[in-house]
C-alpha cells in the first residue's frame, strides 16, 4: 500500500471534514472533477482523520502507464487476510469476486481510498470494479476520485442511497475558503475579481497566490489582465485539463473561444460539425466551460480557460483563424446581427465582404432601425477607401455628420454620392437610398420637404427589392414631415399613425422612437398635451431601453418631455430633464425642432422661474449653434425670444432696441403677406410684436394683428398657439376698457378641453392677467364659475403673488376678507369677529360686503355654503351662523349700486 499523500502548498480543506466517510453509512464516496479541484488533498485530510479513528486505510493511484486493476487487488488481498500496517505491494493474481467473499468476514472497518480512476482502461475492469463497490461487506467504505463522470457505472449504489457524490459545485472553493487562502490583506474587490475569473477553482487560486505580484497589479491598466497572462496557470491547463479532452472537442472549444458564449447550433456551424451537439453533451466541461439554464442552452467560458484556448487559436496559421472569422461572420449574418457579423469579417482578411455585408443589410437603413450610433460602429470598421468608394457607405457618413451638426462635412460626402451616381446609373435603388438621406438631412438644414418630391420617392417602393413594411412606413413618415412643415396638423397626424404601425410591424425600434416624437410634436400642437406626453414617455422610454449610450437620442425626448412640464407648471421636473439634456443635445443630435424648443423652454425657466443660466447666455448659446450651422429660422426664433423676455420685464427700451435689430419694426405692415412662412415662426412673431405693441400703447394694432392669427388658428386646429393668441386678445382688450369683450373672450377660452393644462401660456403673462382676472371676479361672482374654474384662476393668481398665513389659498379673497369669512363659518357674530381680529364692527361690515360681491352671494350662510363648495374654506359641519346685519349689509350693498 502507497503511503497517504502529502501537500507542501495544499490549500487546507476543513469544510470537506462535515462529509466524513466515516460518519455516514453510505458504501461509496465519488469525487468528481476535472483536474485541479484538489480530489486528491480531500481525500488525504479524509484518510488522516479515519486512521485517527481506528480505520484501516487503504491509499491506492490508478497510474496512467498501466491503467489496471491486478496491483490494487494484492493489496486489497493482504489486508483482508490479516495484516496489520501498511502493505507493500504483491503480485498474486486475485480478482473482484474473491474480495467480495473475504469482505463479508471482516471484523474491523477499512476505507479504501482510489484516486485516478479515470485511468482505467479495461472494459472487464471497470466492471469487476463496479461489482466490488456494490457487493462488498458492510465494513469496507470505498472514497473514489475521478476527471471523468463515466469512469465506472455508480447506478446501482445511486439507487440503493448508498452513494455520497461531491461533484464540481460542492469541490469548488467558496467565498470563505478563497479569502482564507489568498489572504486577508487584499480588498473585497480583489478577491470579488479573483473569484470571477476563477469560478472557484482551486488550483488557479493557488497558483494566484503563489505569484503575489498578480494580486497586486492594477489591471484596469493592463491590456491584458495579469490573471489570465500567468504562464504558469496556462501550462496547467496544457498539461492536466486538455488531455482529458477528445480531439474533435478541442477543435470545437478552441474555435468558440472568439465568443464569451455559444450555442452547440452555433458550434456546429462555426466548426463545420455535424456532431457537434453530441460531442458537448458527452464529456464534462465545467468549471470550464458551463451550460447556462436558459431555453438555448447557451455554452459560457470560465474567463482563464477561454483566455488559455484563444493564445491555442492565435497560435494557429493565419487562415485558420482567418476562416473561423469568416464562418462566424456568416453566422452573425445569418442571425442578422450585422455589428457582429462585420467585426468578424473585418478579421478574415475578405474586406469587400463587409461592403457586401453592409449592403445586404439595408445600408444606410440601418441607422433608422437599429440606430445611428449601431450605423456609426459598422462604417468605422471598414477602410476609409472603401467608405469613399462606396455610395452606401458614403450616405451614412453624410447623415453621422449632419445628425451631429457637422453639415459641411455632410454636404461633402453627399456630394460624393452625387458624382458616383452620375457615373453609375445601373442601380436605381442608390437614387432611392440618396433620397432618403436628402429627405432627412432636410430636418437638420431646416428645410421644409415637398410633397412632389415624396410622391416621386414614393415609385421606388414598387421596386420588389426594397419594397418593405420599413420603407412603406418612411414615405409615410416624409409625408408626416411635409405636412408638418406646413402646419397641416390632421394630414400629419394620421401619416404619423400609419408610419408608426409599420415601423413597429418591422420591429424598427429606433424608427418608432422618431415617429414618437413626431406625434409629440404634433399633438403639441393641437392642445392634445396628454397625449403629446404620452408619446415622448414611449420615445423615453425605448430610447432608454434600447439605446441608452445613444445621449443625442435619449435627449431628444428628454427636451420635448421639459416643455410639456415647463407648460403644465412643472418647473422643477422640466428643469430638471433641461439640464442633464440640453448639453447632449447640442453635442450629439441637430434636429432643429427639438433644438427650438430645447433652448426656448431654457430660457423661459431661466427668466421665469430662475433656473439654471441667465436666459440672455442661454439664448447666446443658441445663437452661436445658429450661426455655425447656417440655421436662420433658429437664430431668428432666438431673436423673438430675446424680445418677449424684454417686454414681459418692461424693458421696453431694450424690446423696442432689438425689434429694430432683428428688422420687425416694419412687421405690423407687412404681417399678411408673410402668412405662408414657417407657420411656428409666424405665430410667435405675431405675439411677440403684438406684445409689444399692447404695452406700449398700441393696442389697436395689436388686437387687428392678434384676430388675423386667431383665425388662421381655428382654422388649422393649432390650439397650443391659439390659446396664446387670445390670452393676449384678452389682455389688450382690458387694456383698452372693453371688459365685457375680454370677459367674454375668457369664458370661451376656458371652455378649451384640457385649457388647465397650458398653464404657463397664462403664467407667462401674469402681471397683465392677474390685474385683469382680479377684476373679473368681482364682475362675475364666484358663485356662477365651477369649481375647476375657480381652481385654475386661484392658481394663476397665487402665481403672481406671495402667500400669506391663514390666507385664502385661492387667493381670490384678501387675507382680511379670508380671516373674517373663517371667523363667520365658525358662527360669530360681527362684534366677535370685530374683537378676535382687534377691528370695528364697521370694518367687519366693509370685509363681509366684498366677500358677498365676489362669491355672489346676499347673505352669511350662503356665502360659507359658497366658499366650502369653491374649496375657498374647509368644509366643518354645520355651524350657528347667525344671520343679523344681513339685511343691513345688502342694502348698503343696493345703495353702493
Amino acid at each position: 500500500m502507497k503511503p497517504i499523500p502529502t501537500f507542501k502548498f495544499a490549500l487546507a480543506r476543513p469544510r470537506f471534514l462535515a462529509f466524513l466517510p466515516s460518519e455516514t453509512d453510505k458504501k461509496l464516496t465519488f469525487l468528481n472533477a476535472p483536474s485541479g479541484f484538489g480530489k486528491t488533498i480531500v481525500m488525504a485530510q479524509w484518510a488522516q482523520e479515519m486512521h485517527s479513528k481506528g480505520w484501516k486505510i487503504l491509499w491506492h493511484k490508478i497510474s496512467r502507464k498501466s491503467g489496471k486493476l491486478q496491483p490494487f487487488y494484492s493489496h486489497l488481498r493482504r489486508i483482508f487476510s490479516g495484516d496489520q500496517g501498511y502493505i507493500a505491494q504483491d503480485q498474486g493474481d486475485w480478482g473482484a469476486d474473491e474480495l467480495i467473499e473475504m469482505s463479508w468476514g471482516l471484523d474491523q472497518k477499512y476505507a479504501i481510498f482510489i484516486d485516478s480512476l479515470e485511468n482505467l482502461e479495461s472494459p472487464d475492469d471497470i466492471r469487476d470494479m463496479a461489482s466490488l463497490f456494490e457487493e462488498c461487506g458492510p465494513n469496507v467504505q470505498f472514497i473514489l476520485s475521478s476527471r471523468k463522470n463515466d469512469s465506472v457505472r455508480l447506478s446501482a449504489l445511486r439507487s440503493q442511497n448508498q452513494l455520497i457524490h461531491l461533484d464540481v459545485d460542492i469541490l469548488k472553493c467558496d467565498r470563505t475558503e478563497a479569502v482564507a487562502f489568498l489572504g486577508r490583506a487584499h480588498s473585497n474587490k480583489q478577491i470579488a475579481e479573483v473569484e470571477a475569473l476563477t469560478d472557484g477553482w482551486p488550483v488557479a487560486l493557488w497558483y494566484i497566490r503563489q505569484n503575489p505580484d498578480l494580486m497586486s497589479s492594477q489591471t484596469e491598466s493592463c491590456d491584458v489582465n495579469p490573471y489570465l497572462a500567468s504562464s504558469a496557470i496556462d501550462e496547467f491547463i496544457s498539461e492536466n485539463i486538455m488531455p482529458s479532452f477528445d480531439w474533435a472537442m478541442i477543435n470545437i472549444i478552441t474555435k468558440m473561444s472568439l465568443f464569451e458564449h455559444f450555442t452547440a447550433e452555433q458550434a456546429a456551424f462555426i466548426c463545420e460539425m455535424d456532431d457537434a451537439v453530441s460531442t458537448l453533451s458527452r464529456q464534462m466541461l465545467a468549471p470550464f466551460i458551463y451550460r447556462t439554464k436558459e431555453e438555448n442552452g447557451e455554452y459560457r467560458f470560465n474567463p482563464i480557460f477561454r483566455e488559455h484556448l484563444t493564445k491555442r487559436l492565435h497560435r494557429s496559421e493565419h487562415y485558420q483563424l482567418a476562416a473561423v472569422h469568416n464562418r462566424a461572420s456568416r453566422w452573425y449574418e445569418k442571425k442578422g446581427d450585422i455589428l457582429s457579423a462585420m467585426e468578424h469579417a473585418a478579421k478574415s482578411a475578405h474586406p469587400q465582404r463587409l461592403v457586401e455585408i453592409f449592403n445586404l443589410a439595408g445600408g444606410v437603413e440601418i441607422g433608422f432601425r437599429k440606430g445611428m450610433d449601431k450605423l456609426s460602429e459598422i462604417v468605422e470598421l471598414i477602410p476609409p477607401r472603401l467608405v469613399e468608394e462606396e455610395p452606401q457607405l458614403a450616405l451614412s457618413k453624410a447623415i453621422l455628420y449632419m445628425k451631429d451638426g457637422n453639415l459641411t462635412l455632410g454636404q461633402h460626402f453627399m456630394e460624393k454620392v452625387h458624382r458616383q451616381l452620375s457615373v453609375d446609373e445601373s442601380d436605381s435603388s442608390y437614387e432611392y437610398y440618396e433620397s432618403i438621406v436628402k429627405m432627412l438631412m432636410a430636418t437638420y438644414e431646416d428645410r421644409p420637404i415637398s410633397l412632389t418630391e415624396i410622391e416621386r420617392l414614393s415609385s421606388y417602393n414598387r421596386i420588389s427589392s426594397l419594397k418593405s413594411l420599413w420603407s412603406e412606413g418612411w414615405f409615410k413618415n416624409l409625408e408626416c414631415m411635409a405636412h408638418f412643415s406646413v402646419g397641416n396638423m390632421q394630414e400629419a397626424e394620421k401619416a404619423a399613425v400609419i408610419s408608426l404601425q409599420c415601423y413597429q410591424a418591422s420591429k424598427a425600434i429606433y424608427s418608432q422612437i422618431y415617429m414618437h416624437l413626431h406625434l409629440g410634436l404634433i399633438y403639441r400642437i393641437t392642445g392634445d398635451l396628454s397625449r403629446s406626453l404620452q408619446n415622448l414617455n414611449d420615445a423615453q422610454r425605448l430610447s432608454t431601453k434600447y439605446f441608452a449610450l445613444d445621449k443625442g437620442l435619449c435627449s431628444l425626448a428628454d427636451i420635448l418631455l421639459a416643455s410639456i412640464y415647463c407648460e403644465y407648471g412643472d418647473y422643477h421636473e422640466a428643469a430638471q430633464l433641461i439640464k442633464k439634456s440640453l448639453t447632449e443635445l447640442g453635442r450629439h443630435e441637430a434636429w432643429v425642432e427639438v433644438l427650438t424648443h430645447g433652448y426656448l423652454t431654457s430660457s423661459f425657466l431661466s427668466f421665469r422661474a430662475k433656473f439654471g443660466k441667465d436666459a440672455g447666455d442661454i439664448l447666446g448659446d443658441c445663437e452661436a449653434i445658429a450661426i455655425e450651422r447656417d440655421l436662420p429660422r433658429l437664430g431668428r426664433t432666438i431673436d423673438i425670444q430675446r424680445i418677449e423676455i424684454a417686454t414681459l420685464e418692461r424693458n421696453f427700451e431694450q424690446a423696442e432696441y432689438l425689434v429694430a435689430k432683428c428688422n420687425l419694426a416694419n412687421f405690423t405692415d407687412t404681417y399678411k403677406s408673410q402668412s405662408n412662412s414657417e407657420f411656428q415662426e409666424y405665430y410667435r412673431s405675431i405675439n411677440c410684436i403684438a406684445r409689444y405693441l399692447i404695452h406700449t400703447g398700441r393696442q389697436d394694432k395689436a388686437l387687428e394683428m392678434i384676430e388675423h392669427a386667431i383665425q388662421i388658428q381655428f382654422e388649422k386646429q393649432h390650439i397650443s398657439f391659439l390659446i396664446k393668441s387670445k390670452i393676449l386678445k384678452i389682455i389688450a382688450l382690458n387694456s383698452t376698457g372693453l371688459t365685457a369683450e375680454a370677459d367674454a373672450l375668457f369664458m370661451d377660452l376656458i371652455v378649451i378641453q384640457n385649457y388647465r393644462l397650458f398653464f404657463s401660456s397664462f403664467s407667462s403673462e401674469r402681471h397683465s392677467l392677474s390685474a385683469y382676472l382680479n377684476d373679473f371676479t368681482k364682475r362675475h361672482t364666484v358663485k356662477n364659475l365651477t369649481p375647476d374654474e375657480v381652481s385654475f384662476i386661484s392658481r394663476l393668481l397665487s402665481d403672481d403673488r406671495q402667500r400669506h398665513d391663514s390666507d385664502d389659498e385661492t387667493n381670490i379673497l384678501s387675507k382680511r376678507e379670508f380671516n373674517t369669512l373663517v371667523l363667520l363659518s365658525e358662527g360669530k357674530s360681527n362684534k366677535l369677529i370685530g374683537r378676535e381680529l382687534d377691528i370695528s364692527e364697521a370694518t367687519v361690515k366693509f370685509h363681509l360686503r366684498n366677500v358677498f360681491t365676489k362669491l355672489g352671494v346676499s347673505n352669511r350662510m350662503m356665502a360659507v355654503e359658497v366658499a366650502r363648495t369653491k374649496n375657498i374654506i374647509e368644509h366643518r359641519g354645520f355651524d350657528n351662523i347667525p344671520n343679523i346685519d344681513d339685511r343691513r349689509i345688502q342694502a348698503t350693498m343696493d345703495g353702493s349700486h
